[in-house]
């Protein structure tokens, strides 16, 4: 745990890691809270929380120790791929907990299933936007994701695949997994229904997995200074 703490705290230093997001935490939970207290539903919070996680999960990790800036912690004996897993610990894990316990404080009753859900939608696409954003401009990714969010959700595709998933959810039509796995990436909060098919989440965990798998071997096998992988 000492050596976990330190090595955060060493990403900290080199700004991988960007500090807005848990005042947002705090921001959401606080405002949430009071509205739930007064009779209200809050879910917007949630939902607009649930954006911010991947868009703030790139690290720059690569293009940090490329740049050498990664020397001093790799030559303490810390390995790669503990930097590299403590870097994912507390840029998808522990926003994803939060997440969950953001959805407790906002739930009127508790709903495991929902905030289960919240959990691993926050974990894949927190997960996406990391494997994504290792590189120099690591918010790019997350800017991206946003702007491509943005734009399908106003083209007249985005709205008709929209109405398809709930109209899923719902259980009035037939899926197309293709389109859901669609509004899957672009809206991760379909993710939350409870009647979607496996086949769509099973997309999105694939290219969580694809994307973290992608960002390990780069930083495993990158040049830092003459530091190989260990």
């Amino acid at each position: 745990m000492a050596t976990f703490i330190r090595t955060v705290r060493y990403l900290a230093l080199v700004r991988a890691f960007p500090k807005w997001l848990p005042v947002a935490f705090i921001t959401f939970g606080v405002y949430g809270a009071s509205v739930t207290r007064m009779g209200g539903v809050a879910s917007s919070a949630l939902y607009l929380y649930l954006i911010l996680i991947p868009a703030a999960a790139g690290t720059g990790i690569v293009h940090t120790g490329r740049e050498g800036k990664l020397d001093l912690l790799i030559g303490s004996g810390v390995g790669r791929r503990f930097t590299w897993t403590a870097a994912w610990t507390r840029a998808v894990l522990l926003p994803s907990l939060s997440a969950a316990a953001l959805a407790v404080l906002l739930s009127p009753m508790l709903d495991v299933r929902f905030v289960s859900g919240v959990f691993l939608t926050t974990l894949a696409t927190g997960s996406i936007g990391f494997g994504f954003g290792v590189f120099r401009g690591r918010d790019a990714a997350g800017v991206l994701w946003i702007v491509a969010r943005l734009a399908f959700m106003y083209s007249p595709y985005g709205r008709t695949a929209y109405a398809h998933a709930k109209a899923v959810e719902a259980g009035t039509a037939e899926p197309q997994i293709l389109t859901l796995n669609a509004v899957a990436l672009a809206v991760p909060e379909v993710l939350l229904g409870k009647t979607l098919p496996s086949l769509t989440y099973a997309g999105i965990t694939l290219l969580a997995g694809a994307a973290l798998v992608l960002s390990w071997r780069l930083f495993a096998h990158s040049d830092f200074g003459g530091h190989r992988a260990n």
